[in-house]
Formats: C-alpha cells, sequence, structure tokens
C-alpha cells in the first residue's frame, strides 16, 4: 500500500507488433495513456505527469487518499 504523499511512478508499453510477439501466450493489459490520468484521479492520486512518446509512456502521480 502506497502512503498518503508517496509517489507512483513508472512506465508501460503502448503495444506494437515486437511488444505483442514478446507476449504471445501471456496476458497482456496495456493502459491506454489517454485514460490513465483519470483513472489515476479515480484511485486518488494528483499531480499527474504522463509523457508519451512512441511506443510507451512515463507516468508519476502522488497518493493524496
Amino acid at each position: 500500500m502506497l502512503r498518503h504523499g508517496g509517489m507512483f511512478i513508472g512506465t508501460d508499453n503502448t503495444g506494437g507488433l515486437g511488444f505483442r510477439l514478446l507476449h504471445l501466450r501471456d496476458t497482456m493489459i496495456l493502459a491506454d495513456p489517454d485514460v490513465f490520468k483519470s483513472q489515476l484521479e479515480q484511485a486518488g492520486f494528483c499531480n499527474m505527469i504522463i509523457d508519451k512518446t512512441f511506443g510507451h509512456f512515463r507516468f508519476c502521480a502522488m497518493r493524496i487518499a
């Protein structure tokens, strides 16, 4: 559990052929960077930064709840 004021930082891939080939025969659920900010807000985060680049995105958010 992330404490109040803690930072949640990570990265995810947005899918491409090579990434999909790496995940053959497993469960791959990609986060959509266009809706990820609202999902973080609903989960009790603020001060979100989402940096989209080709093929992946990075994010940073602070826990408030």
